[in-house]
Formats: structure tokens, sequence, C-alpha cells
């Protein structure tokens, strides 16, 4: 799996430094005590303790810190300039929790009342773009990126023009178009190099070390990844660095030096346990169960993946659950049980429908024909009547050029029984 980022825009953003929000989470209650002291007004309340703190939790990706503050939160005492930084940053955590219908009304929230507001209205586009993205609707997403890009320029706003165009980067990167991507984020970084905004720069330099990844120039790849890397250590910030070891780890894997990933791979998880949010585990431990395939140990193999699934499972995440679902079939093709393995991919499959990741859902299916060919007829025979049983469409035992409309009609669920593995 690979860790792509995103970039949000916030209307009205507050100060984002990790070290500040860290600073502005540890004094909300002696803020807001002294706040009540001195009966300030609920909206006063509101700016001055509320939406700082929940503006920092997000910045410093504490989901669960950030859920609790909105809780507490009137939204009719937040006066009226500062209700479209409240409706960006509920779009933000509801994002970032992957419930993307109260995020989807967040945004159409703020536009219907922002009307004419120019700038405002710039970051509801961009938000509407990542929701399309998200399902997979990358003409539209384009087209709301162009918006807000438009209104950006006009309003001459160079940290809005930067991130949409690294926005549009993700989205061309998605339609792989490397070159178009490369060039938009190129244009972003020409932007951000001038606004000193460290941890948004260290995303673009991710994603531009992707697509060095992608074409396969390893060298060039693992030095974007470090500069972000060097990047989020100048600002305090784990997440974005988290990933970027984790893409390291990957770089690793593909040139085949297993303990150089293992390193990076341990280094993510160590940063993403600073962060406080296990948001990498599923990612982590699912590729440190594949170096313990690549050494032959496949017991440990297996307890990494079990500690990724419940992660995944935690964490709620079809696309995560998916692809620790590829990665237990293809250790159970190895051990010659062909039969798990055709039930891990076919739940890998549905699982990456689900989420609207047809591209993996594809992979996943080819993965499963590439351990049919290699199993004995008897096994054959049963793995094509799951599929069939499953609801998948017809079974194609050359390739798949393209998943048809037929294989979305599959909705029975699979079962595969775990063993009470201890895991690590």
């Amino acid at each position: 799996m690979q860790l792509q980022l995103d970039e949000h825009l916030v209307c009205g953003a507050l100060p984002s430094a990790a070290t500040e929000a860290r600073q502005t989470l540890a004094e909300f209650s002696a803020v807001l005590v002294a706040a009540r002291a001195r009966n300030a007004s609920a909206g006063e309340i509101a700016v001055e303790c509320y939406l700082p703190s929940f503006n920092a939790a997000i910045v410093l990706n504490d989901l669960q810190r950030a859920d609790e503050i909105r809780r507490d939160v009137d939204e009719s005492a937040i006066p009226e300039p500062r209700l479209p930084l409240w409706w960006s940053l509920n779009f933000r955590l509801d994002y970032s929790l992957q419930d993307y219908g109260a995020a989807d009304g967040w945004c159409h929230k703020g536009l219907t009342a922002l009307q004419d507001q120019d700038r405002n209205t710039a970051v509801a586009y961009h938000q509407l773009a990542m929701i399309a993205q998200h399902e997979g609707d990358f003409d539209a997403a384009e087209q709301w990126l162009r918006q807000s890009l438009e209104i950006a320029v006009t309003n001459e706003v160079p940290d809005q023009i930067a991130v949409v165009c690294h926005q549009l980067g993700r989205n061309a990167q998605e339609l792989l178009d490397l070159d178009s991507a490369e060039t938009w984020y190129r244009e972003a970084l020409s932007v951000k190099d001038q606004l000193e905004d460290y941890g948004s720069t260290a995303c673009t330099c991710h994603q531009l070390a992707m697509i060095h990844q992608s074409r396969a120039d390893y060298v060039v790849a693992a030095e974007w990844y470090q500069k972000s890397i060097d990047l989020c250590a100048g600002a305090g910030l784990t997440t974005p660095a988290a990933s970027s070891c984790y893409q390291l780890g990957q770089l690793s894997m593909a040139e085949g030096d297993i303990g150089k990933a293992e390193i990076s791979y341990n280094k993510a998880l160590e940063l993403d346990a600073q962060n406080g949010t296990g948001h990498l585990g599923t990612c982590v431990f699912g590729e440190l169960g594949a170096v313990a395939v690549e050494n032959g140990d496949y017991d440990t193999a297996r307890r990494r993946y079990v500690r990724a699934l419940e992660l995944a499972e935690a964490h709620g995440s079809d696309i995560e659950m998916a692809d620790v679902f590829g990665k237990l079939a293809g250790l159970a093709g190895l051990e010659e049980q062909y039969e798990e393995c055709g039930r891990w991919y076919m739940k890998s499959i549905l699982g990456f429908l689900k989420s609207n990741d047809r591209l993996d859902a594809r992979a996943s299916a080819q993965d499963l024909i590439a351990w049919y060919h290699r199993a004995p007829r008897q096994s054959q025979m049963q793995l094509r009547e799951m599929w069939l049983d499953v609801g998948l469409g017809p079974f194609i035992d050359d390739e798949f050029d393209d998943i048809g409309a037929e294989m979305e009609q599959g909705t029975r669920s699979i079962d595969v029984s775990l063993p009470d593995w201890s895991t690590p």
C-alpha cells in the first residue's frame, strides 16, 4: 500500500506549527477557566478557546481529541465571521475520520452560506474536489480544483494557490498522468518555498518522491522522501515524516534491501507512536509481515498481518482491511493453502470495491489468478465455485484487463477463520 499525502484548505486557518499546536492544547483548560472566570460570552469562548484547540488537535492528527473538543462547541454561539473556519475544520476532521458523508455535509453547508465570499468559496470547492476524488470521480475533482485555483489566483492568495496546485497533482497522479502530476507539484513547491510552510512543503516533496518511485527512479525518490523527513523534523511534525519513512521502506523492499526496509518501517512506527494515533500501524505491520515473508519466517509474518488487521478493524478502514486480506492471501498461497488463499483474495476484492478502489480490486483479482494457475485441479474447481458463489461475475482464468460492472454485484461475505495467534 502506498501512502499519499493530501493537502487541506481551511477557511481562516489558525497557526498550524506543531510546537504551537501542542502548546495550544496544553493551555486549553487554563485558557477556558480564565475565560469563564471573567464571564466571557459563549462567542468569545468559542473563538479564544475552542476553535484554536480544535485546529491544534487536527494539525497534530489527534482525531479523538479533536472530536471531543467539537462536541463541547455550540455552533450557534460562534460569531458569523468565524463560521467558515468552524465548517472547514469539521470537514477536515470528518474527512480524516473517513466519514465522507458528514464531510460532504459540512462542505455544502459552507457553500450555501458563503455565496460570494470568494476566498472561502475557493476552500469549499477544494473540499468538494477531495470528496469527488474519494468517490473516484477525478474529472469532477479537476473541475472543482480549477475553479478553486481561479479564485485563489484572482484574489492573489498564495497559500491557497499552493495547496490547490498540490491537489491537482494528486488528481493527475490518480489518473496515472505522472508528467502532469509532477508539473503541478513543482508549481506548488515554487509557491511554498516563498511561504516557509515546512509541513505543507514536506507533503509535496513526499508526493514528488512517489512520482519518481513510480518511474523506478529510486535514488531521486529517496532524496525527496528524505527532504520531506528533514522538513518535518524542523517543523516538529511526526505524521508526514512517518509516512515518508514508510515509503523509504517501500523503496528498500523494491531494491531488495530487506534489512534497510525493516529499519525504515520501524522508524515509521516510532514516529507514529510519538503522534499517539496509531495512524500508520496497519500499513507498517503489513510491510513488516512482508519482511518476515522474505526472511522465510511465515509464523512471524502471520502474527504481523493479524496485528495489521486488528488495527485496520479498529480504524474501521475497509481499504486497509482489504490490503491486509491480500497479504494474508499471498501467505496462504506460499503455504499451498489454495482455497484459503482464494477466500482471502475474494475478501480483498470485495473490500476494495466497497471503497471504490477498482485498481487495487483488479490487482487482487490478478494475484488470485496467478495462484489459481499454481493450484491442483481440485483446488481450482473449488476456487471457481467460491468465486461464483460470492457473486463476482464470470471467472476469467487468464487476466483481468478490467473489472466489469458485474463484479460489483458481489454482496456475500466470506468467512476465513483465524487461529488465536499472539500478536507481536
